[in-house]
């Protein structure tokens, strides 16, 4: 059973909204009083839309993203690894204090926007100089199977020989 189904059924969710197009993921989320998620671009559509949320970590989409998130916007708190304990916390009914959160959005978003500024205005260098190599796919993909052969080569050499001395 899918992360979905079994947080479905351990707060007893029904009806939820699943498999929806974006363009109504995000009105529902706009549009919603409380939302409960596993996503980590949930949480950070409820963050951008000051909407009262808690998120169930999900270890199949990263948890360092849901970690980093959270740190970020001090939000930690909002952010649970069991979707049955969430019953237990009461203060997750009360909403973030987006005074605060606000005031860090926009500190974020000046700090993004400078960066690609000074990004968008490097040089650009040639193709293949240091720093700019491009290997086109196959050969990156070449390249890397040949690196795993190599490894697998010494380990199994190591493990026959290890063993023949044994």
């Amino acid at each position: 059973m899918a992360n979905f189904e079994v947080n479905r059924e351990k707060l007893g969710l029904y009806p939820a909204a699943e498999n929806l197009q974006v363009e109504d993921w995000l009105y529902y989320i706009e549009n919603c009083r409380y939302l409960i998620t596993d996503s980590c671009h949930g949480a950070s559509f409820a963050i951008i839309h000051e909407k009262p949320f808690v998120c169930i970590e999900n270890e199949g989409r990263g948890i360092s993203r849901f970690e980093s998130l959270g740190r970020v916007f001090g939000l930690r708190n909002r952010f649970v690894s069991d979707a049955a304990r969430i019953r237990e916390r009461e203060d997750l009914l009360l909403p973030p204090d987006y005074g605060r959160v606000r005031g860090i959005l926009e500190q974020e978003r000046a700090r993004c926007l400078e960066w690609l500024a000074e990004a968008l205005e490097r040089e650009v260098l040639p193709v293949g100089e240091k720093g700019n190599e491009y290997l086109p796919p196959g050969q990156l993909l070449h390249d890397l199977a040949a690196g795993c052969y190599r490894r697998m080569k010494r380990i199994y050499r190591k493990l026959f020989r290890d063993e023949r001395r044994a």
